[in-house]
């Protein structure tokens, strides 16, 4: 059984109407940037996402991470749905899921030092004493590369990005969470230290047995760092594989795109064509059906219905019905 399973996510803002508007009774506009979800993350599994700016993927953990609530669909931890929990239940669902924001100097409190900001999530959550709390936070310290003998009382204006990053991640491992999402967290960081915050995760996430969701717009990254990675486009998810399937045997158009786009360090390359057009819609009233056939050069009559999810191989499955018309699709 996996770890976590998301059903029919959904999540749709309404927009403000205008006051001639409303006398005109004008329908109300929405912006749908979660729509019809579905995916599962296993024991120990890193899953990656991947796609463009304002295709979901934030919107995305933040109902996952429980700071925000779906308009529809389930989401199941371990077994139970977190959809509806009492207060009690919420607190035990944050200490099992903790989240890595982007910008770590936005997300740490710029007047605790960074024992306490470590100490903060075990102190709210009540996990334990502050004996406790003293041994274990220069424990976790010393763990993600921060001798507690230097960083301890250093404030987050005192480090650099890659260090605040790391406390950052010692702040969402402390509590020993079973699940980890990790929304952008190496994209406000220099290209030189990418890589140590990566492979610190990923050490990290063996050493402590902990799934972990990480979103990236590089698909590089994604590929390097994780088990599978699944693709969305202005809100739906059109494609999931293992990073080597994505990578060498893309079936989404729009999955293509994205992998003919990644630099390749070899100046004899010649990259492939990508053959999308246009430009990302924005999620506002989007059309029904599949949201890239505007852009796509494979675009069909069929592609006015939303595609099923088929399974194109093993853990391979995509949305487009360019691929369900050629043979071996299966739906999921």
């Amino acid at each position: 059984m996996a770890l976590l399973s998301v059903e029919h996510l959904t999540r749709h803002f309404p927009l403000g109407r205008s006051l001639g508007a409303a006398l005109r009774r004008l329908p109300r506009g929405w912006i749908k940037p979660v729509e019809d979800v579905s995916f599962g993350i296993g024991e120990g599994e890193i899953l990656g996402i991947v796609g463009e700016s304002g295709c979901g993927k934030s919107t995305t953990c933040n109902l996952l991470a429980k700071l925000d609530e779906p308009t529809g669909g389930t989401i199941h931890f371990d077994g139970a749905d977190v959809t509806t929990l009492s207060p009690a239940e919420l607190k035990r669902y944050r200490t099992h899921v903790q989240m890595i924001f982007q910008d770590p100097f936005d997300s740490l409190n710029p007047r605790l030092r960074a024992f306490d900001l470590v100490a903060e999530a075990p102190r709210a959550l009540g996990l334990w004493d502050e004996a406790e709390i003293a041994r274990r936070v220069p424990e976790m310290l010393a763990l993600v590369g921060l001798p507690p003998e230097r960083y301890a009382q250093r404030y987050p204006h005192q480090m650099s990005g890659g260090e605040r990053q790391r406390v950052g991640i010692a702040s969402a491992l402390i509590a020993e969470p079973r699940l980890v999402i990790a929304d952008e967290p190496v994209s406000m960081l220099d290209v030189s230290i990418r890589a140590g915050v990566m492979d610190l995760l990923r050490e990290l996430s063996k050493r402590m047995n902990f799934s972990c969701l990480y979103v990236s717009h590089d698909l590089s990254i994604l590929t390097h760092l994780c088990d599978r990675v699944m693709v969305m486009y202005l809100g739906q998810l059109v494609e999931i594989a293992t990073s080597h399937d994505l990578v060498n045997d893309p079936r989404h158009p729009y999955t293509r795109a994205l992998v003919a786009a990644v630099p390749v360090p070899d100046p004899a390359h010649r990259r492939p064509a990508v053959e999308i057009k246009g430009e990302l819609a924005k999620p506002v009233n989007p059309p029904p059906g599949c949201r890239f056939a505007p852009r796509c050069n494979l675009a069909m009559p069929a592609c006015s219905t939303t595609p099923a999810m088929l399974t194109v191989g093993d853990g391979h499955t995509v949305a487009c019905h360019a691929v369900a018309a050629t043979a071996g699709a299966t739906a999921r």
